[in-house]
């Protein structure tokens, strides 16, 4: 009898992600990973921060609980320091992550393939994709972390970017939205993305040279729940604008429609 067996599908820039995650905690340091097919049997992740000595190297497999043969296989060679992982390496890492094992592997262009993947303990709540990019949380600052430096320097729009300005390189965002639409106790919100969640960010004036000045007292992080009225706010308030838009349309057109004719 056929088994029927679990799958998960990751592209490389998402193995590159999760790796670079776990590699950050294991390290205590920000690594930046990039996933890559090398052919049909070998798959490859890339440290695009830096080579790794081999004091990282033994921390990672320390992190992994790497037995001998693993460390005979990373060590394999004369060279002090490396950009690339070996696959056997960066498998265990992807599996610390994870949080799970799997039976086989399916290595394709566009992306790994994990099959009979044990869906019990799988952690893939780490990752966001935005904008077509996927951004490891790990990799973010803390709520805590942003709301210092945010506060410190100020607590203004400008401030925030600066504060963020550290995503660009990476992602080509700064991952930091505007809402500007009352929460019906602030005139309007940002929407940052922290290691926790999603951390709002009120504001109740606007200054000329240094734009939004947030409420500290007022920061909070988000609940689904939370997001979903934020939804049905800007759903509701998009409509009714897009409405009175066209109502203005339909007169001007109807207007210089007139105005030709006579």
């Amino acid at each position: 009898m056929s088994n029927i067996l679990q799958t998960l599908k990751l592209s490389w820039e998402e193995v590159g992600a999760l790796v670079g995650s776990v590699s950050s905690a294991a390290l205590k340091r920000e690594v930046t990973c990039r996933g890559g097919f090398d052919d049909c049997d070998y798959w490859t992740v890339s440290d695009t921060t830096g080579k790794l000595s081999h004091e990282d190297l033994d921390m990672l497999l320390d992190y992994v609980g790497a037995g001998n043969e693993l460390r005979e296989i990373v060590f394999l060679g004369d060279t002090d320091s490396t950009v690339a992982l070996d696959m056997e390496l960066s498998r265990a890492l992807l599996k610390k992550k994870l949080n799970t094992s799997w039976e086989q592997e399916l290595i394709k262009e566009d992306g790994l393939w994990l099959i009979g993947i044990d869906p019990e303990h799988l952690n893939y709540a780490g990752t966001i994709t935005v904008d077509g990019k996927v951004i490891s949380m790990d990799a973010l600052l803390t709520k805590d972390e942003l709301v210092e430096q945010l506060f410190d320097a100020g607590g203004s729009e400008a401030d925030l970017s600066d504060v963020c300005d550290r995503y660009v390189k990476q992602y080509d965002n700064q991952l930091y939205w505007s809402y500007p639409i009352t929460d019906g106790e602030y005139i309007g919100v940002y929407f940052v993305l922290v290691q926790e969640g999603v951390l709002c960010l009120p504001y109740d004036v606007i200054d000329g040279e240094e734009y939004e000045l947030f409420e500290q007292d007022g920061v909070r992080l988000l609940s689904a729940e939370e997001m979903g009225y934020f939804i049905s706010d800007w759903k509701r308030a998009s409509r009714e604008l897009e409405e009175v838009m066209d109502s203005f349309m339909n007169y001007l057109k109807a207007r210089e429609r007139n105005e030709s004719e006579a």
